[in-house]
């Protein structure tokens, strides 16, 4: 019985050793990311970089004046040639309000019903959101901005198939005020 107990034992170690060397050499590992079902068709990672990978010192800022119901993310993003962009994308373009809840959604304009847009680490933001219904309070609502913006090979953000701009790029109209362009 100590002989069987043994040689299963051996058995167990040489499969899940087997099992761990097949995974380790494994070149073809792929995931997909989906937003939200409808809006967005599944993306490889291998072919995205997200901002968090590629950027550092995000941040988020509301339209001001008439400006009102914006809300901009901005980085400094590295492109596949290494060179850094000031980068910046109006949200409108990429998220929804549903009740308190951040969809990913093209040109779901959020700012028109979310304000006090914060960033609670380096990817989530944090936000108030207006609810449907008389006399119901606003609420909180939060969203990872990794999962719905990507950096293009450029340096830019993007998101939904809508591609922000860098804050010098005289053509890039869609950005704050008090930009250069």
């Amino acid at each position: 019985m100590k002989y069987y107990s043994f040689v299963s034992s051996i058995a167990a170690a040489i499969f899940v050793a087997t099992c761990a060397a097949s995974m380790l050499t494994s070149t073809t590992a792929t995931a997909t990311i989906v937003p939200d079902k409808a809006t967005q068709a599944p993306v490889s990672i291998g072919s995205i970089h997200t901002f968090s990978s590629r950027c550092n010192r995000p941040r988020v800022n509301e339209g001001q004046h008439e400006q009102h119901g914006n809300i901009w993310f901005d980085a400094f993003c590295h492109g596949d040639d290494g060179r850094l962009w000031h980068a910046v994308i109006n949200l409108n373009h990429c998220l929804a309000n549903r009740d308190a809840v951040l969809k990913a959604e093209p040109g779901g304009d959020f700012a028109q019903s979310c304000w006090d847009a914060k960033l609670s680490s380096s990817t989530f933001m944090d936000v108030l959101c207006s609810t449907t219904g008389d006399g119901h309070p606003p609420k909180a609502a939060s969203i990872n901005l990794d999962d719905i913006t990507e950096v293009t090979s450029d340096g830019l953000l993007k998101c939904n198939n809508h591609q922000g701009c860098a804050w010098n790029q005289l053509v890039c109209i869609d950005k704050p005020n008090g930009v250069p362009g």
